[in-house]
C-alpha cells in the first residue's frame, strides 16, 4: 500500500509522466504503465527489485551524455552510438545529473546522436570516426519497437 501511494504521488508531481530512480550502472525511468505492472498482484517490492536489477545487468553500453557549447553560445547534448556496439540511449533526453553544472542557466537547443563507424581495428581509437550526426527525435522515431511505452 505504501509503494502504491508513493508511486501515485511521484507520478502526480512529475511534469514528464515518469520519475527516475538511480541504479548501480544506469538510471531507470518508471512511468504509470510500468508502475501498474509492478503493483499488479504479488509482492510489489520483489517485483520492483527484479525490474531494477534486470535493467542494471543488460549486456549493452549506456551512452554517455555530452553537453557542448558552440562558439555562438548554442548548447546541445550528444549521445554517441558506435557500429556493432549494443547501446542504450534515453527515449526522451534530458540533462543528466552529472551534467547539471555544464547545462546550468542555459537551454539545450538540440539533442543529437553521433553515429560512429569503425574502419579498421575496433580496439584502435584512430579507427573510429563520426559518420554523421542526426537529431535525437528523428533517430528515435525510426527505431523498431519504439512504441514500447
Amino acid at each position: 500500500m505504501i509503494i502504491k501511494k508513493a508511486s501515485e504521488l511521484l507520478l502526480k508531481k512529475s511534469k514528464s509522466g515518469y520519475f527516475e530512480v538511480f541504479g548501480l550502472y544506469r538510471p531507470a525511468a518508471l512511468n504509470e504503465k510500468i508502475i501498474k505492472n509492478i503493483l499488479k498482484g504479488g509482492d510489489a517490492a520483489a517485483k520492483f527489485s527484479s525490474f531494477i536489477t534486470d535493467l542494471q545487468y543488460v549486456n549493452a553500453y549506456s551512452a554517455r551524455q555530452k553537453i557542448v557549447q558552440k562558439d555562438d553560445g548554442t548548447t546541445f547534448g550528444v549521445y554517441t552510438i558506435t557500429e556493432s556496439v549494443p547501446t542504450i540511449i534515453p527515449y526522451t533526453p534530458c540533462v543528466e545529473y552529472e551534467n547539471t553544472a555544464a547545462a546550468e542557466n542555459t537551454r539545450i537547443a538540440h539533442w543529437l546522436i553521433g553515429l560512429v563507424v569503425i574502419d579498421g581495428d575496433e580496439n584502435d581509437p584512430a579507427s573510429c570516426h563520426v559518420y554523421k550526426y542526426i537529431e535525437h527525435s528523428t533517430f528515435v522515431k525510426k527505431l523498431p519497437g519504439r512504441n514500447i511505452r
